[in-house]
């Protein structure tokens, strides 16, 4: 009889790996699924998910890890197991992690993307469709702004709800599953927010959760983000897109204030790489020094918690030298959404140098421009780091060299950076009294007062 079972409860398992391998080959199995079958997946998962006060996909996260670590430990040594019948039994159970990962919400990576989904034409980029865009976004934002000290969260639910039922048909994006639809607090706080993760999405009981960190004006929109996960939206572009519509759609201040400030950081990058010098400083300077106050007081709220710890170490192949990383929001995100193809334990599947190198000329090329790794490293070196005020002795271990003289390789000092330079100086000193000495000769030093 047990016999029978465990072959029955392997022909399943063998028959749902089947299912889950054709429906990401086939476009036409991947709609039914995201079209038909998931909205009543997440609907049932949801619901037994709203019965528990606490996240319930943390738990069962965590305890299958300590599970899969303990268990050969466990069958071996107190059971008296061979190796091979523990090992097949942990890797038959993390089979059954993967099935249900998939099935339960992970196959929606394989449904039409957003332009696909809506029918809405793409709009290629135009320097005026940029800049006709961002002037309105930063009037937007500036009208909406309103000091938000508190966050009324039962409202967020209801408008966000709300909103979402609206949008559904239009935007494609399935409408929720419940009106109530709790976002549970990651058992994990303090730690999550050690690494800069504001939220997730729990697939195997279709709920999500928010970080207990999150500061008011950040939650509508970190809300709405996760929400539009959990109705199906695997991309974070994508999420940031609804959450962002939903948000700026509501009747209430706070809400709407949320949505447009979740995207401030991301239209001011594009806007520093596509726009000149003198065009995105007039840009910036139009937005409310209030509002540049919260960014930096939220920069600086996070930066308090994170944890290098947590963030990445590696070793560098080339010179064998430690370096520990911190990874931004973006990389995190990016990190997170491959996680569940790792085929070791390398943080992303690696193909070989020839194939990574077109792929790199052809995304160069598609925005206009070439690009190959080594230029993209120099980059790095000079302007996302340098150029915006790292210190070299920072950039170079970030960069895994052994020496700085190395790093002076790609400090290309720009004229913007001696301006910057220049100035911080001369507010530093400015009605300051400074000694100057003769070389050598300490003892004949004048003191002048510098009047700036």
């Amino acid at each position: 009889m047990i016999k029978r079972w465990l072959k029955n409860r392997h022909i399943v398992l063998g028959v749902l790996l089947l299912l889950v391998w054709m429906t990401q080959l086939i476009p036409a199995l991947a709609t039914v699924y995201s079209q038909t079958i998931y909205p009543f997946i997440s609907y049932g998962l949801s619901a037994i998910s709203n019965l528990f006060p606490f996240a319930i996909g943390d738990l069962f996260i965590f305890l299958s890890i300590v599970g899969v670590i303990v268990y050969p430990i466990y069958g071996r040594f107190r059971k008296k197991l061979p190796w091979k019948r523990v090992l097949l039994r942990d890797g038959e159970y993390l089979l059954w992690i993967y099935v249900w990962f998939y099935l339960a919400w992970g196959l929606n990576y394989s449904q039409k993307n957003f332009y696909q989904r809506t029918e809405i034409p793409y709009t290629a980029y135009t320097p005026e469709n940029f800049k006709e865009f961002v002037n309105d976004y930063i009037t937007q934002l500036n009208r909406s702004y309103t000091p938000v000290n508190s966050i009324n969260q039962d409202l967020v639910r209801e408008e966000t709800v709300r909103i979402y039922n609206q949008l559904s048909d239009s935007l494609g994006v399935h409408r929720p599953p419940h009106d109530y639809l709790k976002a549970k607090t990651m058992l994990f706080t303090p730690f999550i927010s050690m690494v800069g993760v504001t939220g997730s999405m729990g697939p195997f009981f279709c709920e999500f959760t928010l970080n207990g960190d999150l500061l008011p004006a950040n939650y509508p929109a970190t809300y709405a983000h996760e929400l539009a996960h959990l109705l199906g939206i695997t991309s974070e572009a994508e999420a940031n897109f609804y959450a962002y519509q939903v948000c700026t759609r509501s009747q209430a201040m706070d809400i709407r204030f949320s949505g447009y400030f979740s995207v401030l950081g991301h239209v001011l990058g594009n806007a520093r790489r596509l726009l000149s010098g003198e065009e995105y400083t007039q840009l910036s300077e139009r937005i409310r020094p209030e509002i540049i106050e919260l960014a930096k007081d939220n920069q600086a709220y996070w930066a308090a918690k994170y944890s290098p710890v947590a963030g990445a170490h590696i070793r560098r192949q080339k010179t064998e030298t430690p370096s520990a990383i911190r990874l931004l929001n973006v990389p995190l995100q990016i990190i997170e959404k491959y996680r569940h193809e790792r085929k070791s334990d390398r943080i992303f599947n690696l193909y070989c140098r020839g194939y990574l190198i077109k792929l790199t000329r052809e995304l160069g090329r598609t925005y206009g421009f070439d690009m190959t790794f080594h230029k993209a490293r120099h980059n790095f070196g000079t302007h996302i780091t340098l150029s915006l005020g790292v210190p070299i002795e920072t950039v170079s271990r970030m960069m895994g060299h052994k020496s700085i003289s190395t790093t002076q390789i790609y400090a290309k000092v720009t004229d913007r950076k001696v301006d910057e330079d220049m100035k911080r100086l001369k507010e530093q000193t400015k009605g300051r009294k400074i000694n100057l000495y003769e070389e050598d000769e300490p003892e004949t030093a004048d003191i002048i007062t510098v009047n700036g």
